[in-house]
């Protein structure tokens, strides 16, 4: 496989000096990833400022508090904080740049060009290429001009069942559901027939969701998200991939690094490469610079389709840290600071195996009551990293529900990743509150998954089925 020095790519943007890192971050979320990103920003010396709720507010999800320093905002706690109260809370705070947390679906578009107004840096998607990513069309436009490839669409946007249905005729079964809205959960697939689209319709309609982009899905592929890195010299490199197969209701249930389809085959440093390729040549198309994740649809005949794309920091990020090594908020630290991507990573050689699960309530558990025992197992640091984000006592945060933990495990081989995954699902403890760890269990235990044969269709096909469900 090629050099990471080698796929690096320059797009011709001018060099820039090298910039200093800021001092004082202002992290625009709270919960879970305002104490991923306080705990770097404590290792490398920077000040991290939280928001936390005025005197009216609920402080619920102030009870964990992981700066050092907070601002007061007026802004309902289970809600994103809007731009001018972020922009209002960092000028009270003296701040010199905004982290926004973890990546969302909207790119955080809103946000950035707010700031980009108010001449703050944003240590996160420059707001053209967020919009370029969460448009479909014009994600389709780059994906051509980087001489790669989308599942087939409708021509234009539905705005009606009787369009969308017709769209569906035209590209055949089993299609999928993109809304328009940003704010909307994408997509609503795969639709394998008329009724479970108009089902899927009336979901999107209430949702106050359409109009839709109709567009066809690759049967059972292997979903896998290339890590890309670029920074402010025109450098575009990856580092990585993940793969994000086991999904229910379309949700990432477990992600694994790196993926066990290009470990096991005998062509997978082959398919790695292209896919590392694909992945690169399309971030290049977004002129941007941090974190971005392509991911990549891999069918049976081998051929790679992009799915879409994501700017920032996703939430399961541990997979990639663990195997690679790197710390993905300190690297975009120093990117967001104009920083290049330093030499180190570039030449990261990804060893061992890691995976990442984020265990969640189950439904109808009061998260209301306090927590009355909070338990995991013993293990090594090096090994499992369990990052809880509710504490005997306390009730679980408004900001992070239903989430009650991120657990990583790693290894230098994936089945001992998986026994210490295992164990740490079969002994923690929420007690009263019940998780969904059952469940990740079951995935664990079915002969395929262990086997590394699994693809994006094997939830249904062989935990649902099993279950006679």
């Amino acid at each position: 496989m090629p050099s990471r020095e080698a796929l690096g790519r320059r797009f011709g943007g001018a060099l820039l000096g090298s910039a200093a890192m800021f001092h004082r971050v202002l992290i625009a979320s709270r919960g879970d990833a305002a104490h991923r990103v306080a705990r770097t920003c404590r290792q490398r010396g920077v000040v991290s400022i939280g928001l936390r709720p005025d005197s009216t507010g609920d402080t619920a999800g102030d009870a964990r508090t992981p700066c050092d320093e907070t601002v007061a905002v007026s802004a309902d706690p289970r809600l994103p904080a809007p731009p001018e109260v972020i922009i209002d809370a960092a000028r009270r705070a003296r701040a010199d740049a905004v982290h926004p947390g973890y990546a969302s679906p909207d790119g955080h578009v809103p946000l950035a060009r707010a700031l980009e107004a108010a001449d703050l840096p944003f240590i996160g998607a420059d707001p053209d290429a967020a919009e370029l990513a969460t448009n479909r069309a014009s994600l389709r436009e780059a994906v051509t001009r980087a001489r790669a490839r989308m599942p087939e669409a409708a021509a234009s946007v539905s705005s009606t069942l009787a369009e969308a249905l017709g769209a569906a005729e035209a590209l055949g079964y089993p299609v999928a559901l993109w809304p328009t809205d940003l704010d909307a959960p994408r997509p609503v697939g795969p639709l394998s027939n008329p009724a479970a689209l108009e089902d899927a319709w009336a979901a999107v309609e209430r949702g106050g969701h359409a109009p839709a982009l109709v567009e066809q899905t690759i049967a059972r592929p292997r979903i896998l998200h290339v890590w890309i890195l670029a920074d402010g010299h025109g450098a575009v490199a990856p580092l990585c991939e993940t793969e994000r197969s086991v999904r229910i209701d379309g949700q990432t249930a477990l992600e694994e690094c790196p993926s066990p389809e290009l470990s096991i085959r005998s062509d997978g440093e082959t398919i790695r490469s292209a896919a590392f390729d694909v992945a690169t040549r399309v971030a290049e198309e977004l002129h941007c610079t941090g974190l971005i994740t392509v991911e990549l649809l891999l069918d049976v005949d081998r051929r790679l389709w992009v799915s879409q794309v994501s700017l920032g920091l996703p939430r399961l990020h541990a997979a990639c840290e663990r195997v690679t090594g790197v710390d993905l908020v300190a690297l975009q630290l120093e990117l967001g600071a104009g920083e290049p991507i330093p030499p180190s990573v570039l030449a990261v050689q990804p060893s061992g195996h890691a995976f990442e699960v984020a265990l969640l309530a189950a439904r109808g558990s009061d998260l209301d009551a306090p927590m009355a025992r909070v338990h995991f197992p013993p293990a090594p640091h090096r090994s499992v990293r369990v990052v809880p984000t509710v504490a005997a006592g306390a009730r679980v945060p408004l900001d992070d529900r239903p989430l009650l933990a991120r657990v990583s495990t790693f290894a230098p081989i994936r089945h001992q990743a998986m026994l210490w995954l295992d164990r740490i699902l079969a002994e923690h403890s929420f007690a009263p509150v019940a998780s969904n760890a059952p469940m990740l269990r079951k995935i664990l235990a079915d002969h395929a998954f262990r086997a590394g044969q699994y693809d994006g269709s094997f939830f249904d096909r062989h935990i649902l089925r099993k279950r006679g469900i």
